[in-house]
This record gives structure tokens, sequence and C-alpha cells, in this order.
């Protein structure tokens, strides 16, 4: 009997900024059910409209727009592929209070969910936050029943700070949002 032989596999996840090229896997993405319904507003997407939003959104100091990027190598064929699988952003930046919110947020590649990812870019955009941009707040907001996101923003430590009752309206029901944040003090890396 043959022995296989692997190699080691190493996996890292780090932060791109959004830009053209990354504009047909935007589209691709935010036209999935799975993730255009976590969205508050929603229109289906198209390239030309992806093209133009990334070069609106580009060049506006009061956000960042961030491709989450899948870093893997593999020892026994020796090459690196970085592919990317999500985004996650920072918006609404206020610098005068040092705060921003976060959105945009999710894995838009099915087979890349539920193996942590997630929860590191999420880790990443903070540091970002509180060490480069040096802000002291980071808030969102999201709908009540987005359970899978909640225990994702309540582990690296999100604490709810408001509800909004009948906030957005989703499929002709008014829907309850919540509003959650993190301060630089209270965030533990």
């Amino acid at each position: 009997m043959e022995k296989l032989i692997t190699g080691k596999t190493m996996k890292k996840i780090r932060l791109e900024i959004m830009n053209q090229d990354h504009a047909n896997k935007i589209v691709e993405w935010r036209n999935k059910p799975r993730v255009y319904k976590a969205f508050f507003t929603y229109s289906e997407s198209s390239l030309e409209t992806q093209l133009n939003w990334i070069a609106e959104h580009s060049n506006n100091n009061e956000e960042v727009n961030f491709v989450i990027i899948l870093d893997t190598y593999d020892s026994y064929y020796p090459v690196y592929v970085s592919i990317p699988i999500g985004a996650i952003s920072l918006y609404n930046a206020n610098y005068q209070n040092n705060r921003a919110e976060l959105g945009r947020c999710y894995i838009g590649d099915d087979s890349m969910l539920r193996k942590g990812y997630a929860t590191e870019a999420l880790k990443l955009v903070l540091n970002h936050a509180f060490s480069i941009l040096n802000l002291n707040k980071v808030y969102l907001e999201i709908f009540w029943d987005n359970f899978e996101a909640l225990r994702l923003y309540k582990k690296v430590g999100f604490t709810t700070e408001a509800s909004l009752i009948k906030h957005i309206l989703r499929d002709g029901k008014y829907e309850d949002i919540l509003r959650m944040c993190i301060f630089k003090d209270e965030y533990v890396n």
C-alpha cells in the first residue's frame, strides 16, 4: 500500500482594501439570498453598479471597505494562493467623537463558512479601528433574528446598546434592530 505524503498547510486571513478587481466577486456574493437578507436595503447588484459603488466609496475618508482574503500555503505543492472569501467595512466614521459603524460584513464564499474566518476578520478590523484609526467606539446595527451574526459579535465582545423597535421595513413587515457596540478599553484581542 502506497503511503500518501501530505505537506503542511498554512492558512491566514488578511484584509485588503476593496478595489475594482474585487467587483465581480462582490456582485456574486451580494446577490446571494443568504447575504442580502442581512442587509437593511437591497437591490440586485450588477458589475456596473458595483464598479461605480467602489469608485464612489474608495475616496471617502469616513469609511474603509475591505475584502477578506484567505492566504493558503501547502508545503507539498509549494504554492501560495490568495482567495477572496468575504467583505467587511467601517463607515460613518466620526473622528471628532472617535467612533465608526461596522457593517457590510459577510463571508461570501459558501465553502468558507463556519471555519472561524469571520471571527478573524472581525478581530483584524477592530484592531485597525482601535490601533490605526484610534477610534474609541465601534458600533453596528443588526436584525434581531440574525442569530449567527449576533453570536459572532458577542464572541468578540460587542454588547447590546439599544433596541430599535419597528425600525426597518423588510418584506412588508417592520422589523426590530439591535444596536451593539464595543469600546477600545473593553476590547481584548
